[in-house]
């Protein structure tokens, strides 16, 4: 929920600046950002080669990072439970610290290669965020066990009772029932009209 109220309170903010000062569309420069090499009859652009390379160093060192070190131990207890990481001596603060920070420079890797091959301005975010924000709902709606019919899956809504405020239909809780409420009913999905 508190994800949803800084969204919208970023819109407002973000919506009166643009209308105070405008907008002006910027593209970053570089030497590399408009050169291409070619291997045969196919041209290769030095950023997107470079992005690639990024992505695939930037995911091999996490997963080395998350896999093979004490550190990625401590992460992945901390992620477990937070209170049995503390009492086996990890500092569990620290380890959010840090993760917090190697997002932020993940996520800035991200940007630089997306700045350079696309032009943007502050509004540029919003759809960026709204399909980060749609993936998040979902995620979070199956995880919590939200009726799952074939028309549920479809919409992507969730229906509440207003009365009770209880979920309507039975209780989807698993990845493969998700799956199948897409394509058709399950026997664990409910099948109720929304």
């Amino acid at each position: 929920m508190s994800i949803l109220v800084t969204y919208a309170v970023s819109l407002l903010i973000e919506g009166a600046l643009n209308m105070i000062f405008s907008v002006n569309d910027v593209q970053l420069q570089g030497w590399y950002v408009n050169r291409a090499f070619a291997i045969g009859s196919v041209h290769f652009g030095y950023i997107y080669v470079a992005g690639f390379v990024l992505a695939v160093g930037l995911l091999s060192s996490l997963y080395f990072m998350l896999y093979r070190t004490r550190f990625g131990v401590s992460v992945r207890a901390s992620l477990a439970d937070q209170t049995s990481a503390a009492l086996v001596g990890i500092d569990v603060k620290r380890v959010s610290t840090i993760c917090f920070g190697i997002g932020v420079a993940v996520t800035a890797a991200g940007g630089m290669i997306y700045g350079a091959t696309n032009s943007f301005n502050a509004s540029t975010s919003y759809d960026l965020i709204s399909r980060l924000l749609t993936i998040i709902v979902l995620v979070a709606w199956v995880a919590s066990g939200a009726p799952c019919s074939r028309e549920s899956a479809w919409s992507s809504s969730v229906t509440w009772s207003a009365s009770s405020g209880r979920r309507s239909g039975r209780a989807c809780r698993t990845s493969s029932c998700w799956r199948s409420c897409c394509c058709s009913a399950h026997k664990d999905c409910s099948a109720s009209k929304l």
